[in-house]
């Protein structure tokens, strides 16, 4: 996630909740994709935050989201050559999303 972070691209995996035996257990069949900015720690777990497209109908919108880190498995750099932002965040977006916080 680090690495992604530091080279503007996405990250895939599939998102976990931990069932009654305290394992995890996939939440859902398919896999998250999402642009990560930055790693946090509280209370001793680690997250990551991030911003998700998300689709409502015809509308499309960027979502800042929050994920726990150990809740993540199959953690892959995305790659798709179709779509043009895959590959590297633009410093605008970042802007947009964290506005006067962005380091430069």
């Amino acid at each position: 996630i680090e690495n992604a972070i530091d080279n503007g691209v996405r990250v895939t995996f599939y998102y976990n909740g931990i069932n009654s035996e305290g394992k995890l257990e996939r939440e859902s069949l398919s896999k998250e994709i999402i642009s990560p900015y930055y790693l946090v720690a509280n209370n001793g777990k680690y997250y990551v935050v991030a911003c998700k497209d998300s689709f409502m109908g015809k509308n499309y919108k960027k979502v800042m989201s929050l994920w726990r880190i150990d809740l993540m498995t199959e953690v892959r750099l995305y790659t798709n050559a179709q779509d043009k932002d895959s590959e590297k965040a633009t410093k605008k977006e970042k802007e947009i999303l964290f506005g006067q916080h962005l380091k430069s």
